[in-house]
């Protein structure tokens, strides 16, 4: 595995952003026997599990790949580094330790030896390989909407905004196995660069934005710099990370200010010149004479060539000034427009908690009703027995008045009787 020293300028910077009170990226850099490894590690899960998985998977990786046998393969060694780390972060988040329950961490790696580079990763992490003026995306996110963008659900512009885009279908310490992606090998060409970020760069800067920084005149030591100005410009809602990893020389840091156009306009005015200094000679040969004359000329015209000249230098300055202002308008245009829909998005999120709550209280509100009428059919049936037991006491009540007088009447017809069965009535 070992290889000779790769010829590497490399720039990093990490942010935590304006919302979150903690930073639970990790990175790091090692030269290691089998080259130069670089690492980023996005963590997640409870108060400080987070920043504990992503730095417990960065030194869990550069130990077990720097340790790795000379003769071993790269890509066993790989393999087996992301499964160790896997089953040491997955037994922690299970130690039944509330600050660390649950947590996990994504992580991207590049493997530089020599021109032989690899990347491996889990999570959505993401490398990025810059090569010739094309930003080519090198990982695959191994998320929810990532798989909804390879069935056709979605385009890759939807997901921006999703509301599902941070649920990982992979992730180190979520399972007790896990399985990294692994890339083939890469043959780094002078001037090619690789960028390793964590998901707080694009989710929030797509890759066009991306492509346009590198494609400035800003040197390695920069670049970290403006992409996480720019994610931090658009909310700045999640920790940030960036690694860029130059192989050779910027060629966008030193090249011509005044670029291909500039470029082509000099080899012109060379051209030009030559035609003019040919025929100026071809002349002078022909007539000697006037050749002072003829060279007069051709100094003026030479001098108001380069008045033209140094004109349309000032002309494309002036252009390349205000197309700089075009797209730095452009690009906080495009700032805004993100803002605004992510405001939306929160607000459309309020206004469905809203209506979820309203409906929770329509269904309350129609049993409250079921449960009146129902007790007003209960009352109006109690009224009507209610009722029947007073007609049935009345009833109750005239039976016996007339029973009692029934009694009486018979009572004084027998005592009538009594009375005129006595023996001094008999006598007469």
């Amino acid at each position: 595995m070992t290889l000779p020293n790769a010829k590497l300028e490399v720039a990093a910077l990490s942010e935590t952003g304006y919302v979150r009170s903690e930073n639970q990226d990790h990175m790091s850099g090692f030269v290691i026997p089998s080259g130069h490894l670089y690492i980023v590690a996005d963590g997640m899960g409870g108060h400080k599990g987070g920043a504990v998985a992503a730095e417990m998977t960065v030194n869990g990786l550069q130990q077990y790949i720097g340790s790795a046998p000379a003769d071993a393969s790269v890509e066993d060694v790989i393999r087996s580094a992301f499964e160790k780390v896997n089953q040491i972060v997955y037994h922690q988040a299970h130690s039944g330790k509330a600050e660390i329950q649950g947590m996990g961490s994504t992580a991207v790696l590049l493997l530089v030896a020599g021109r032989i580079a690899r990347v491996a990763h889990v999570g959505d992490s993401r490398a990025y390989l810059y090569r010739k003026k094309r930003l080519i995306q090198l990982t695959t996110d191994h998320t929810m909407v990532q798989k909804m963008v390879e069935k056709g659900m979605l385009s890759p512009q939807e997901t921006f905004n999703h509301p599902n885009s941070n649920i990982l279908e992979r992730a180190i310490g979520s399972k007790p196995h896990v399985e990294a992606d692994i890339s083939d090998e890469l043959m780094l060409d002078d001037g090619d660069a690789v960028i390793l970020c964590s998901d707080g760069l694009t989710g929030y800067v797509t890759d066009a934005e991306i492509l346009r920084v590198l494609r400035s005149r800003a040197t390695v030591q920069d670049i970290p710099k403006r992409l996480v100005n720019l994610a931090l410009d658009k909310g700045g809602e999640d920790n940030v990370t960036v690694q860029f990893i130059q192989y050779g020389s910027r060629k966008e840091a030193g090249g011509n200010s005044r670029g291909v156009l500039g470029k082509k306009f000099r080899k012109g005015m060379l051209f030009l010149l030559l035609i003019l200094f040919t025929g100026a000679a071809l002349f002078a040969g022909k007539n000697y004479l006037s050749m002072e004359s003829r060279l007069a000329d051709t100094r003026t015209l030479l001098e108001k060539t380069q008045q033209a000249a140094l004109r349309s230098r000032a002309d494309a300055e002036a252009l390349r000034t205000k197309l700089q202002s075009v797209l730095l308008e452009r690009d906080k245009s495009a700032g805004l427009s993100q803002n605004y829909k992510h405001r939306l998005k929160t607000a459309g999120n309020q206004v469905h908690k809203v209506e979820k709550e309203l409906s929770g209280i329509r269904v309350t509100l129609e049993k409250t009703q079921q449960a009146v009428l129902q007790s007003k059919a209960d009352v109006e049936a109690l009224r009507k027995q209610l009722q029947s037991v007073q007609m049935e006491r009345d009833k109750a009540r005239s039976d016996a008045a007339s029973c009692k007088q029934k009694i009486a009447d018979m009572e004084a017809k027998a005592a009538l009787k009594r009375g005129s069965s006595r023996p001094g009535d008999f006598a007469e």
